[in-house]
């Protein structure tokens, strides 16, 4: 300001935030989602979780897990290599996403686990099983389907050489439960689908 007190002049500062909202981003993108799936991890997985007990909880109806292990995973790793079992993880979690769309949620709990959840199945306990049983079904149909898995060197195109293919049929055991949230807790109903 001048002598008297009138504004004379401005000083201004600009911070360009950009980098910062990408490392949030890249934050938020690791604790969330499995780093070589890109599928939610478990952290997030969980936090759905309860969101969907409240859910059901407030509005009725019920909801349904199915735990998935992948059939004798650590024989193809052993057999064939980790790369091989990461590009098998990799098409099946990518098969899931497809038959999900936005009905489910697929999480990847870490190795060759995977869970599926769904929210909003009916109030009724037969007609709930029954639809649980129907997205089973679209799960158990998207993992049997063969699997092409190739490997190759890095330097393979430079050096002329054919990729190493492999047919995989992948088979999956899965754990099927129902929750309506009435005095059940996160963990309980893991455990359930677990032990299915």
């Amino acid at each position: 300001r001048d002598d008297k007190g009138r504004l004379d002049g401005y000083v201004s500062s600009f911070v360009d935030m950009s980098q910062h909202h990408r490392d949030q981003q890249e934050i938020r993108q690791l604790a969330y989602f499995d780093v070589l799936t890109g599928l939610p991890n478990r952290r997030m997985f969980l936090e759905e979780l309860r969101s969907a007990l409240t859910q059901v909880r407030q509005k009725g109806g019920h909801g349904t897990l199915i735990f998935v292990d992948l059939d004798h995973f650590k024989m193809l790793n052993d057999s064939h290599g980790h790369s091989m079992g990461d590009e098998l993880l990799c098409i099946i979690s990518e098969r899931l996403r497809q038959a999900a769309g936005t009905k489910w949620l697929v999480a990847r709990l870490g190795g060759d686990e995977f869970v599926v959840m769904q929210r909003g199945l009916a109030a009724d306990l037969s007609l709930a099983r029954a639809q649980a049983d129907g997205t089973a079904q679209t799960v158990r149909d998207a993992i049997l389907l063969p699997c092409v898995l190739g490997v190759s060197p890095r330097d393979a195109e430079a050096r002329h050489e054919a990729r190493h293919e492999i047919s995989h049929c992948c088979s999956g055991s899965l754990g099927v439960t129902l929750f309506d949230g009435r005095d059940q807790e996160v963990i309980e109903i893991m455990r359930r689908a677990d032990i299915a």
